[in-house]
C-alpha cells in the first residue's frame, strides 16, 4: 500500500513539475446586425397644366404671361380673350424626416405646336412660387444657401408660370406641348 501511495505521489509530483503547454487564443468571432431603411426619395406630381387661355394675335408680335399665382398679363400685339388661365401646379413630397430643403429646375424654353401642325410658339421665362435662390435652369443647385427654400416633406404646392411668345399674325388654332420641371433635394 505504501508503494501505491508513493507511486501516486511520484506521478502527482511529476505532473506538477511538468510545464503545462496551453494554446493561446488566436482568433475570435462576434456577430453584428445589418440594418437598412429604404425610403422613397423626393417626389413630384402634376396636378394642373399651364393654361394661357384664349388670346387674340395681331399683326404685331407680343406675349402672354401667366405668373405662379395664375395671373395673366399680355403685351404688345396680344390681347386676352377669356378662356382658362392657370399656372401649372405640382405637389412636392418626400418621406425624409427633418427639414429637407429642395430647389426647382425649370426649363429654359418649351415649344407648343398647333393641333394639325403648321405653326409653333415658344414658352420662355418660366417662374415658380419659390425664392429666386431656389431656382436653377441647369441640373446643379443654385448658388447660395438653401435656407429660404421650401421643405420637401410638407406636400409643398409648387406653381409654375411662363411667358408665351406669340408671333405677328400667329396662325389660329389650339396649341399644346410639354415642359419638364424637376425638384432636387439640397
Amino acid at each position: 500500500m505504501k508503494e501505491r501511495i508513493f507511486r501516486s505521489l511520484a506521478v502527482a509530483a511529476f505532473l506538477a513539475l511538468t510545464p503545462v503547454i496551453a494554446e493561446a487564443q488566436t482568433s475570435a468571432n462576434a456577430s453584428s446586425a445589418a440594418n437598412a431603411s429604404i425610403i422613397r426619395g423626393i417626389g413630384l406630381a402634376r396636378t394642373q397644366d399651364l393654361f394661357f387661355g384664349d388670346l387674340f394675335a395681331s399683326a404685331v408680335a407680343g406675349t402672354a404671361t401667366v405668373d405662379p399665382a395664375s395671373v395673366r398679363t399680355t403685351a404688345a400685339g396680344v390681347t386676352a380673350a377669356g378662356g382658362t388661365v392657370s399656372a401649372a401646379a405640382f405637389v412636392v413630397s418626400d418621406t425624409t424626416t427633418g427639414n429637407p430643403k429642395f430647389y426647382v429646375q425649370l426649363p429654359v424654353s418649351a415649344t407648343i405646336t398647333r393641333a394639325g401642325g403648321g405653326a409653333t410658339m415658344t414658352v420662355t421665362n418660366f417662374t415658380a412660387n419659390v425664392a429666386a435662390g431656389c431656382v436653377s435652369l441647369v441640373a446643379a443647385p443654385p448658388p447660395g444657401p438653401p435656407g429660404g427654400c421650401p421643405n420637401s416633406n410638407q406636400n409643398y404646392v409648387l406653381n409654375v408660370g411662363g411667358q408665351l411668345n406669340v408671333a405677328a399674325s400667329q396662325m389660329t388654332g389650339s396649341y399644346t406641348g410639354t415642359f419638364l420641371v424637376s425638384v432636387h433635394r439640397f
